[in-house]
């Protein structure tokens, strides 16, 4: 299952953004000054609604992104990961078990067997005269 980019951080800032909007334009409105005309307060409510969704949209395109960071550097380790493996490489195996702190194994390597084909001695032939 892949983790959500859901987290409580991201829901907590959306949140607390929202709600920090939401209370300016409330205070804009209750706070207005009445000779004014309503089209300043109307304008100030569009601009703080604006830059709260513009807060919040980018909060989230910031999770998806590092989401896929994520992801990426996951893929990249297991790549290394099996890289090490096949290599038989224990100081590269040593490192990935440093920075991710998952056990490499590394197989002993089989033996080399020899696969030359012998070949028969041949005898040394004489020349007879003729």
């Amino acid at each position: 299952m892949d983790p959500s980019i859901w987290s409580a951080g991201l829901v907590t800032s959306m949140g607390a953004l929202s709600l920090g909007g939401l209370a300016a334009v409330l205070g804009l409105w209750i706070g207005r000054d009445k000779s004014r005309p309503i089209g300043f307060a109307v304008a100030m409510t569009v601009l703080i609604t604006s830059a709260v969704g513009v807060g919040v949209f980018q909060s989230f395109l910031d999770a998806v992104e590092m989401h896929k960071k994520k992801a990426d550097l996951d893929n990249m380790m297991t790549m290394v990961t099996e890289i090490a493996i096949a290599s038989g490489d224990e100081e590269l195996a040593a490192l990935i078990e440093a920075e991710s702190g998952v056990t490499v194994t590394i197989p002993e390597p089989e033996p080399v067997e020899d696969t030359a084909v012998p070949t028969e001695e041949v005898p040394a032939t004489t020349l007879e005269e003729e």
